[in-house]
């Protein structure tokens, strides 16, 4: 397995426990989060185990009724969505 496809989706889950610290505004980025992973999965035809999909899902339910409308600026791939401004 080439762990170099996941490094992207470790980066970004790390950049969103930072907002968790920072308290900057922690459930948007997250469910911003579940829907940067599912469009990594989906596009470079990555593998999640069963506990990995479970945890996923979990996340995207109780982030599902966050209005994301003011914080996506960019491409839903792009990185920069989860960084410090």
């Amino acid at each position: 397995m080439n762990i170099n496809k996941y490094k992207q989706i470790r980066d970004a889950i790390g950049m969103v426990m930072r907002k968790f610290d920072s308290h900057d505004h922690p459930l948007d980025y997250a469910g911003k989060l579940v829907l940067y992973i599912e469009a990594c999965v989906a596009l470079q035809h990555l593998h999640l185990t069963t506990l990995q999909q479970k945890l996923l899902h979990d996340l995207g339910e109780k982030t599902k009724n966050i209005n994301l409308n003011f914080v996506y600026t960019g491409r839903i791939t792009d990185m920069q969505q989860f960084r410090n401004v």
